[in-house]
C-alpha cells in the first residue's frame, strides 16, 4: 500500500489561541476493516472553544489523542468522503457526516452502521409494506419497504384521538385481509372452474349422484341469535341512559370518551414531559451537557404557521381537480345532534307543550301539598285531586 500524508492542526492546551500543523505518513488504509475519510469542509464555532476548555475535564482531547501532553486535535462537526475501504457497508465514494478532527484525511474503523428509516409527520400516512424511495450516503436512490412502525403522539390532542384511529385502522386492515382473501379464493375458484371445463362430462357423472347440499340451518340461527344479542344490548344501552336525568345524560358520554382517550393522554403526557433537546443538540455541536427540557411555550416559539409578506396578497384558484367533499358525514352529525336535543327536550316535556300533544313526553306533574296542623306538629299530605259530583 502507498503511504500517505496527513495534515492536522494541534492546539495548545494550556493556550488555546497557539496552533500549529503538524503532518504525519501514514499508511492509507492501515488493516482489515477501515477506511480511510477525505475530510472536505467543516464548521468552526463557538462550540468548539468550550470542547477545548473543557478538553481534559469532558475528555474532549480523547476523542482523536495527539500522543502529546501539551497539545490536542480540536473535534468538529463536518463532511467527508470515502476514498479507500475495507470495511464491509462502507463503499468509496460515500459521503459521510460526523465529528471529525481538523484535519485533511482521517483513518476510522466503523463499529455500527445505522440502518436507514423513514420519517413524517402523521403516521396516518405511514403503514407496514408501503414502498418508498431512500438516498444512500453516495445518493443513489433505492427501492425501499416499511417494515416497522414505532408511533409515539407528540401532543396530547393527538393522544386523544390515538384510540380511535387505532379502532378505525384495525378494521380498515381486517376488511382489507377479508376482500385479500375473497380475491385468493375467487382466483382459486376460476383455476377450479377451467380445470373442470376439460372434464365436464366426469364431473356431470358425479353431480348426478351427489345430493345437493342444504342451507345449514344451526349457522343461520347462530347468526340471528348473535345479531339479536347485539341489538338487544344496543337496545339497553340507549334506554339505560335515556332513563338517566337530562343533566346527567352529557356527563355519561363524556365518561364513555374519557374512558376510551383519558389512558392514551395519560401516557403521551409522562412521555412529552421526558423530550429533552439536550442529546440533540450535543449532537450537532452544542456543548449544552445538560437537560433542555421541550415545554409547551419553548415548542410553540419554534413553531409557527407560514404567512404572507405585509402588503402581499394571494388570489385563491379553485382546483378542477380537487376530490368533491362528501356532505353525508357533516349530514349524519347534524342528524345525531338533532336526535340528542329531542330527546332532552321531549324529556323535559317542552315538544309535547310546543305540538299540543301530538309528539314527545308529557310532563310530569307535582301534585300539590296540603300543611295539616295539629297541636303535636305540623304534616305535609299530598293533595288528591277532587272526586266529580255522584
Amino acid at each position: 500500500m502507498s503511504d500517505l500524508t496527513i495534515t492536522r492542526l494541534l492546539t495548545n492546551k494550556d493556550d488555546l489561541g497557539r496552533t500549529e500543523a503538524q503532518t504525519d505518513v501514514e499508511t492509507s488504509v492501515a488493516g482489515e476493516g477501515e477506511a480511510l475519510l477525505r475530510i472536505k469542509s467543516f464548521s468552526i464555532t463557538t462550540n468548539n472553544i468550550t470542547y477545548a476548555a473543557f478538553g481534559e475535564t469532558m475528555n474532549y482531547w480523547g476523542f482523536f489523542p495527539t500522543g502529546s501532553a501539551t497539545t490536542g486535535c480540536l473535534p468538529v462537526w463536518g463532511f467527508a468522503n470515502v476514498t479507500e475501504s475495507r470495511c464491509a457497508g462502507v463503499e468509496v465514494g460515500e459521503r459521510l457526516y460526523g465529528y471529525f478532527p481538523i484535519a485533511s484525511e482521517l483513518i476510522v474503523r466503523p463499529v455500527r452502521i445505522s440502518p436507514a428509516g423513514f420519517t413524517d409527520g402523521d403516521s396516518d400516512n405511514l403503514m407496514v409494506g408501503r414502498n418508498g424511495i431512500f438516498y444512500d450516503r453516495k445518493g443513489r436512490d433505492w427501492d425501499a419497504t416499511i417494515g416497522k412502525i414505532v408511533d409515539n403522539p407528540i401532543s396530547i390532542r393527538q393522544a386523544f384521538w390515538s384510540p380511535y384511529k387505532k379502532f378505525v385502522r384495525a378494521i380498515e386492515e381486517q376488511i382489507a385481509k377479508r376482500a385479500a382473501a375473497a380475491d385468493v379464493s375467487s382466483s382459486d375458484k376460476l383455476a377450479q372452474a377451467a380445470a373442470n371445463m376439460s372434464r365436464a362430462d366426469l364431473i356431470a357423472e358425479k353431480n348426478k349422484a351427489a345430493e345437493q347440499k342444504k342451507v345449514d340451518v344451526g349457522t343461520v340461527a347462530a347468526m340471528g341469535v348473535a345479531v339479536g344479542a347485539i341489538g338487544g344490548a344496543a337496545a339497553s344501552l340507549a334506554t339505560g341512559i335515556l332513563r338517566l336525568p337530562v343533566w346527567q345524560i352529557p356527563l355519561v358520554f363524556v365518561g364513555l370518551i374519557l374512558l376510551i382517550s383519558l389512558p392514551s393522554m395519560i401516557i403521551a403526557t409522562l412521555k412529552l414531559r421526558k423530550r429533552n433537546l439536550g442529546p440533540i443538540l450535543d449532537a450537532n455541536g452544542w456543548a449544552v451537557n445538560a437537560r433542555a427540557r421541550m415545554n409547551v411555550p419553548f415548542g410553540a416559539s419554534l413553531t409557527q404557521v407560514a404567512t404572507l409578506p405585509p402588503g402581499a396578497h394571494f388570489d385563491r384558484i379553485t382546483d378542477p381537480f380537487a376530490d368533491k367533499k362528501n356532505p353525508w358525514p357533516k349530514i349524519i352529525i347534524a342528524a345525531l345532534v338533532l336526535l340528542f336535543v329531542y330527546v332532552i327536550l321531549s324529556k323535559l316535556g317542552y315538544i309535547y307543550e310546543w305540538t299540543n300533544g301530538r309528539l314527545g313526553e308529557q310532563k310530569a306533574k307535582t301534585a300539590p301539598v296540603v300543611n295539616i296542623h295539629t297541636p303535636n306538629a305540623t304534616v305535609e299530605v299530598p293533595a288528591k285531586p277532587a272526586e266529580p259530583a255522584k
